[in-house]
């Protein structure tokens, strides 16, 4: 069984979402990071307790924490349009995309977080989404991960291999495998 052999209602979610409208880079300055160390505060014991192996940091331990956190973000790109805000960050050696909705609901739009990845990091860079191990979850709000190659042309060993294919509402548009292939 194909996905595109599903019932139509299931695909049909995502027409139901709003145009994407462009990216604007989000300037950084001393409000965010203030705004950062606030956000961080507030968190619940529970929170802090995951990140210190499971035991309640001191007051010192916690400033500490979050200051390092703060100094890390620094170096962050951090984009917003109407619907998402998509903090980029260069890690070795992958692009790393965190992407969030403004709303906080479920990004349940593929072709959102394709557009995403191809306005911030670039069309011919590929990324994937990883679904960890339970010991490394982490799960705190409707956030995704992209990370990407930083070489556009790149290509993961894993993947479909053919040509591009993309419809829409079932019919195949410009480009496809089947006019590739019967052409």
């Amino acid at each position: 069984m194909l996905l595109a052999d599903l019932p139509p209602r299931i695909m049909a979610s995502a027409e139901e979402e709003p145009d994407m409208q462009p990216f604007q880079r989000a300037p950084r300055d001393a409000t965010t990071a203030m705004e950062q160390r606030g956000t961080l505060m507030a968190q619940p014991a529970e929170y802090f307790k995951n990140v210190f192996g499971g035991r309640t940091p001191t007051l010192q331990e916690k400033l500490f924490w979050i200051e390092d956190r703060v100094r890390e973000s620094a170096s962050w790109i951090t984009y917003r349009n109407n619907l998402y805000l998509v903090v980029i960050e260069m890690t070795s050696p992958l692009i790393h995309a965190c992407i969030r909705r403004h709303d906080r609901k479920p990004c349940t739009n593929w072709n959102h977080l394709q557009q995403i990845k191809s306005e911030l990091i670039g069309p011919e860079h590929e990324a994937v989404e990883l679904f960890p191990a339970e010991s490394r979850l982490i799960n705190t709000a409707n956030e995704y991960h992209l990370w990407a190659h930083p070489k556009a042309g790149f290509r993961f060993p894993f993947g479909f291999s053919w040509n591009r294919f993309v419809t829409n509402q079932g019919r195949p548009q410009t480009g496809s495998m089947l006019e590739t292939s019967t052409g």
